[in-house]
């Protein structure tokens, strides 16, 4: 089956929706699917650069520009308003919800292209839905209106993503774009609050994707103060990682039905961050038995095999229309 995979920002800048086009199309290709990727040059604030990503395709055929004419059995394209002017598909669609953007309070600090997004989807969502085949989404407590609907959530590859030796020094770490969206300002103050104690934060900044999995798994703690979110991944990494997760309680988060603890403020961050400091000072035991329980969680619910046939599934569906 030919299947083409659209993304509306650049593959050379590294966010959540990136990383699961890359591996969503290697596996792709492995069960014997005819994959091509494309997307336009357009970045985000705060995504990770990508200096190796023919590495990581693997071969599959990559065309990043404004508009693109493409054909296919399947097209998959990630949602934004007025999508056409991005891409003529020919071929079954499938548009795919990736960001939460959209459904979300107008906020000018979110930046100008999602609020420009937020605006427009207003005006032309409807419409936009209306004429895909069906909508694919990994943010399940979304309000969509549509005749097929599949909720498929984000994966991760639990034989990559696992734990390892802790840092000697108790450790907490940011792993997420350094964006007001990802609330990368809220780390900051985190950070500034607790620099007295004797605690080594980390930031993933320039880490590259194959080093990630060893850098969430040396953390004892992960931090994830999104604002906004549509599914969480690294909440997921970090809990395949053995590493404990503090989050927000965004409705997105609440629904991936794990272990994670959650924080609405700065000093409640800080106060859930001594307080497991303090249980791995005093309890190894206690401290590594809940981690093994928190990994198991998130290998059922989201290891990539099982969800991979789940998408596998939605294109023979979608093509066969």
């Amino acid at each position: 089956m030919k299947i083409n995979l659209c993304h509306h920002l650049s593959l050379f800048s590294l966010g959540g929706g990136e990383k699961w086009m890359i591996s969503v199309a290697n596996d792709l290709v492995k069960r014997g699917h005819n994959v091509k990727i494309y997307s336009t040059p357009i970045k985000v604030a705060g995504g990770i650069p990508v200096t190796n990503l023919d590495e990581l395709l693997n071969g599959i055929p990559y065309v990043e520009k404004l508009r693109h004419s493409i054909k296919a059995d399947v097209n998959y394209v990630t949602y934004h308003p007025l999508t056409g002017l991005n891409y003529n598909a020919v071929g079954k669609v499938i548009k795919g919800i990736h960001a939460t953007t959209c459904w979300e309070p107008v906020d000018l600090k979110y930046g100008a292209l999602p609020v420009q997004a937020q605006i427009l989807h207003k005006f032309v969502g409807g419409l936009e839905f209306y004429q895909a085949d069906a909508i694919h989404t990994v943010a399940s407590h979304l309000p969509l209106k549509h005749k097929r609907i599949y909720s498929i959530p984000n994966f991760v590859d639990s034989k990559v993503f696992h734990g390892s030796d802790k840092m000697d020094k108790f450790t907490v770490v940011y792993a997420s774009r350094k964006s007001y969206q990802k609330g990368w300002d809220i780390f900051q103050q985190i950070q500034e609050k607790l620099k007295d104690e004797d605690i080594d934060f980390r930031i993933s900044g320039d880490v590259k994707e194959a080093d990630m999995p060893k850098f969430l798994s040396e953390a004892h703690v992960g931090i994830v103060p999104s604002r906004y979110d549509s599914f969480g991944l690294s909440i997921v990494e970090l809990q395949m990682c053995e590493t404990y997760v503090i989050t927000s309680p965004l409705p997105s988060h609440k629904h991936l039905n794990l272990s994670l603890l959650y924080a609405d403020s700065v000093d409640e961050y800080v106060r859930l961050i001594l307080k497991i400091k303090g249980l791995w000072e005093a309890d190894k035991k206690a401290f590594y038995s809940k981690l093994f329980y928190n990994r198991d969680m998130a290998i059922r619910n989201y290891d990539t095999k099982n969800i991979m046939d789940k998408l596998e599934k939605m294109f023979v569906e979608v093509a066969s229309l």
